[in-house]
């Protein structure tokens, strides 16, 4: 059975888009990035339907009111959008190939490198004078994480991890150190760095960072600590299945891990049990895809998107749907990081954006393959 979802369609014409604490950031296909009053568009737009509202401002709010309402579709003109604007676009140096936001900065990808420009959170306005290059080469996916850190997967450079220290923009090469592994996806969650390769999938493990003591006088013991264990080199294993099989593919959901098959079947590891060989469950059913196919996966609360050549499928619990979410997206994420919209699909179509918000039944709904609140680490 399919999951019942309300749908928010944008008009215009994007490459991409990301949402943070309640301002939408889409890429155009003007070669700029505007940022945009999320919570002012729906006001805007729904105006006698508040626990809808509330709903699709925090996933966590109205989760069983708003299950009074029957699928629904929001269409938003340019105008309305135009209407929600904040400040000025930022110009792109070339096409990017992903963008993120993470503690108030905006990192954006693209063929030249990766740049950091810092968001001024309180006035809504990307500090553009701001803004400074991390890596000055090819990078297709980034995951940024505490602390300023950042993974870059970099193609045949391998994956970057770079460090920024806090009393400089400029990072030197002492800053940034380089996975040997030829990738063009990565997710960094936590302390944890999942890798994909054409050599197959991998975990690399960083140390955890020392916390900042409370207190406006931190010390310069604490900075010193922080300096030291961002640059500890991380442990990286291969995942592997304890029974020879290729993995074509791997990716986090919480504290699991799910890899798929050359032979189409799916494995689930525990993160704290990725060294042990036989701890891994095999689900009980095989994907009827042709995994060779499958380009990247992602876990919203709702379950997995796959992106299987030309396709987005979505994988629950029953299995993959095999009628397609989308057909040749422009680009499509999940936000798996994010507790207010853990349950939104961003799909970028042809002259329209469609953020889809799924329904949940409490806090703690998810399946086999998707994220529950109380998974966040």
């Amino acid at each position: 059975m399919r999951r019942r979802y309300i749908s928010i369609k944008i008009e215009g014409d994007f490459i991409d888009s990301f949402i943070y604490s309640g301002i939408l950031f889409l890429v155009g296909a003007n070669s700029q990035i505007s940022i945009y009053n999320w919570e002012g568009l729906l006001d805007a737009t729904l105006h006698n339907q508040r626990h809808v509202l509330n709903f699709l401002k925090d996933c966590r709010k109205g989760l069983n009111s708003v299950k009074e309402y029957e699928y629904q579709e929001i269409c938003i003109e340019e105008q309305q959008l135009e209407d929600q604007k904040y400040g000025e676009p930022l110009p792109l140096k070339a096409w990017s190939t992903d963008i993120n936001v993470y503690s108030d900065y905006l990192y954006i990808a693209d063929e030249n490198g990766v740049d950091a420009i810092k968001l001024d959170f309180d006035s809504k306005r990307l500090e553009q004078e701001t803004r400074f290059q991390l890596w000055d080469k090819y990078a297709y996916k980034i995951s940024p994480n505490d602390n300023k850190r950042i993974a870059i997967a970099a193609g045949v450079n391998g994956v970057i991890t770079a460090f920024p220290r806090r009393d400089r923009v400029i990072i030197g090469s002492e800053d940034i150190k380089t996975i040997a592994i030829k990738s063009y996806d990565c997710e960094w969650i936590g302390n944890n760095l999942i890798i994909n390769s054409k050599d197959g999938s991998f975990m690399s493990v960083f140390e955890e960072l020392p916390q900042r003591p409370e207190g406006s006088n931190t010390s310069k013991d604490f900075w010193t600590r922080l300096e030291k264990s961002k640059k500890q080199p991380p442990n990286t294993l291969k995942i592997e299945d304890n029974n020879r099989n290729s993995i074509i593919y791997s990716w986090m959901a919480g504290r699991k891990i799910f890899s798929i098959l050359r032979n189409g079947h799916v494995i689930l590891k525990d993160i704290d049990l990725l060294n042990d060989a036989n701890s891994y469950e095999t689900i009980n059913f095989k994907i009827e895809i042709c995994p060779s196919g499958i380009l990247s996966v992602r876990s919203g609360m709702f379950g997995a998107i796959i992106e299987n050549g030309d396709n987005l499928l979505s994988l629950t619990q029953n299995g993959v749907d095999l009628i397609p979410i989308s057909h040749r997206p422009v680009s499509w994420r999940v936000f798996p990081r994010s507790k207010s919209y853990l349950n939104h699909l961003h799909i970028v179509e042809n002259e329209y954006l469609v953020i889809r918000a799924y329904f949940v039944s409490n806090e703690n709904d998810s399946d086999d393959y998707g994220i529950s609140f109380n998974e966040f680490i």
